[in-house]
């Protein structure tokens, strides 16, 4: 018991409280990472990943539900100051070949 109490403690220090920056970097990094993770899992081992155990857990989100949350993460990462924008203007550029 109170191993569970340890490691749930541990945890939510590590992945912090929902609306702090912690939080909200820690699922866009692994919102990251699920999206360069094979989303058909085909082989024993690709079953006993780390990020595809996670990906089942979390209710097999599609590509492009994972897209929208990542979107949403970076999102609110800016609007706690933790990412900057800006927008940067290329002049006297050639583009080249036909479009």
């Amino acid at each position: 018991m109170l191993i569970v109490a340890v490691s749930l403690a541990l945890f939510l220090l590590v992945r912090g409280q929902p609306g702090t920056v912690s939080y909200h970097l820690a699922n866009y990094k692994m919102l990251r990472r699920q999206l360069t993770i094979s989303r058909n899992p085909s082989q024993l081992k690709d079953y006993l990943r780390g990020e595809t155990m996670r990906w089942y857990l979390r209710g097999k989100p599609t590509v492009v539900e994972d897209a929208e949350a990542l979107r949403e993460a970076k999102t609110a990462l800016l609007q706690l100051g933790y990412f900057h924008q800006r927008d940067v203007y290329l002049t006297n550029r050639v583009m080249q070949g036909t479009w």
